[in-house]
């Protein structure tokens, strides 16, 4: 996991993003939203790519549209709007859920 520090600029932040080989998920509000179970099937099918797929939660202003553009995937964590540091720690919490999920464990309950 990288971080960012948005004292550099979200310019700056796009352009490395841009430059990150395999494929890019950005989470922003206008995406696409998944139950816990669909992000689980959806991450196990990510997984089977041989390219990484890198996950970027954007700053306080967002992704620009240029940026959201040539994103493979968008992905709506909520649809409440996040600061940048929750919806990160959100994420975090939902890959690890999703992991137990796709382990088959009891940490998620239907």
């Amino acid at each position: 996991m990288e971080t960012h520090s948005e004292r550099h600029g979200s310019e700056r932040y796009e352009s490395e993003l841009s430059n990150l080989s395999g494929s890019l998920v950005l989470l922003d509000e206008s995406g696409e939203t998944k139950t816990s179970l669909e992000f689980a099937s959806w991450l196990s099918s990510a997984e089977l790519d041989r390219d990484p797929t890198n996950l970027a939660v954007g700053s306080s202003e967002g992704f620009s549209d240029s940026l959201k553009e040539r994103a493979d995937y968008l992905i709506a964590l909520s649809s409440m709007t996040l600061s940048h540091e929750l919806a990160a720690a959100v994420l975090m919490e939902q890959l690890y859920r999703a992991s137990e999920i796709n382990r088959g464990t009891s940490y998620h309950r239907d």
